[in-house]
C-alpha cells in the first residue's frame, strides 16, 4: 500500500473518530418530561427543561452556539436535559401552559416533583448559561443542608446571608424575607457586613421582579448600614437604576453622582455611573424644550 495514501487514510480515520467523540460528549436530550422527572427524582438531580418552537430564531442559536460549548456540556452533566416543542408535542403544550411560558426559548430548572427552582428566559451565550446551570445546581444541592443548619443555629448571620443569597438567586421572595429578621438581630448595626449584603441581595431580587419601590427601600437600608465603598457604591447605583427603569431621570442623577464620588468606588461601578450620567445629559439635551 502507498505510504502517502496510508497516512491520509489514518488522518481521515482520526478525524472521524474525533468527530464521533465530540458528538458523543455533547448534551444528550430526552424528549419526555415525565421520564426526565422520574430520572431526576431517582438521582436527586434537576431537570433542565428547554421549551422551544420551530420558528424561534434564538432557540436555534442556543442549539448552534451555546449548547455545543464545553462549559455548557460540562454544567449540563449535572442535570437531566429535556427538550420539548411547545407546539408540536403534547407534553410541550402542557408544560408551556402549566409553567406559563410566554416567550421562547424558556429554560426551566425543575426538581423531581416538577417544582420550578430557577429559569433562563431567552438566549444566553455559553459562559453565562453554564454559570446559571451551576448556580441552580448549587442551590438545589446546598439548600437542604443549609436550611437544616440554620434551623439549629438561627443566630448565625453568615449562614443566614448565604441562604438569603441562594433564595434571592431563584426569586424565593417569602423564604428570603423570613431569613432577614434573623440577620437583623445577628448584625443589627451591619458591623459584620452580613446585614448590608443581605439588604443588597433582597434589593436585587425585588428589582429583578420589577418591584422597584421595595427594591429602593432595601438599597436605602443597605446604605444606612454600609461600611465598605463597594457596598455604598452598589447601593447608590442600584437605586439610580430602579429610577431609570421607571423612566425617572431626575432622581437618578444625584444617586449616580454619589456613586462616582465615593472614595474607593470600584472602577466598574464608577464607569457605569459616569456612563449613565453622560447618556442622561445627552437625552435631556436632545429633548430640551420638548414636551
Amino acid at each position: 500500500m502507498n505510504k502517502k495514501n496510508t497516512c491520509a487514510g489514518f488522518a481521515i480515520l482520526l478525524t472521524l473518530l474525533c468527530s464521533t467523540g465530540a458528538q458523543a460528549a455533547g448534551i444528550v436530550w430526552k424528549h419526555s418530561l415525565s421520564e426526565g422527572l422520574r430520572q431526576a427524582k431517582a438521582t436527586h438531580k434537576l431537570v433542565m427543561l428547554d421549551i422551544y418552537t420551530d420558528w424561534c430564531y434564538w432557540c436555534k442559536r442556543l442549539d448552534t452556539d451555546t449548547y455545543p460549548k464545553e462549559p455548557v456540556i460540562k454544567a449540563a452533566s449535572q442535570v437531566v436535559p429535556v427538550k420539548l416543542n411547545a407546539e408540536k408535542s403534547a407534553e410541550g403544550r402542557e408544560a408551556a401552559s402549566k409553567y406559563q411560558v410566554t416567550g421562547y426559548p424558556s429554560i426551566l430548572f425543575l426538581n423531581g416533583d416538577g417544582g420550578v427552582v430557577g429559569k433562563i428566559t431567552g438566549y444566553e451565550t455559553a459562559e453565562p448559561f453554564a454559570a446559571s446551570i451551576n448556580q441552580y445546581v448549587e442551590v438545589y444541592n446546598s439548600l437542604p443542608i443549609l436550611e437544616s443548619k440554620f434551623r439549629s443555629d438561627p443566630s448565625n448571620g453568615a449562614l443566614g446571608l448565604k441562604l438569603i443569597k441562594l433564595y434571592a438567586s431563584t426569586g424565593a421572595v417569602q423564604k428570603a424575607a423570613a431569613i432577614l429578621p434573623h440577620i437583623e438581630r445577628a448584625d443589627p448595626k451591619g458591623s459584620k457586613g452580613y446585614l448590608t449584603d443581605a439588604y443588597l441581595a433582597m434589593g436585587d431580587m425585588d428589582q429583578n421582579k420589577g418591584d422597584y419601590t421595595t427594591a429602593r427601600s432595601m438599597f436605602h437600608k443597605a446604605l444606612a448600614t454600609a461600611n465598605l465603598p463597594k457596598q455604598k457604591a452598589y447601593a447608590h447605583i442600584s437605586i439610580a437604576v430602579c429610577y431609570l427603569q421607571q423612566n425617572q431621570l431626575e432622581p437618578a442623577i444625584p444617586e449616580l453622582k454619589e456613586t462616582a464620588a465615593i472614595p474607593g468606588c470600584p472602577p466598574n461601578l464608577k464607569e457605569a455611573a459616569v456612563s449613565y450620567l453622560s447618556r442622561i445629559a445627552a437625552y435631556q439635551s436632545a429633548h430640551k424644550g420638548k414636551k
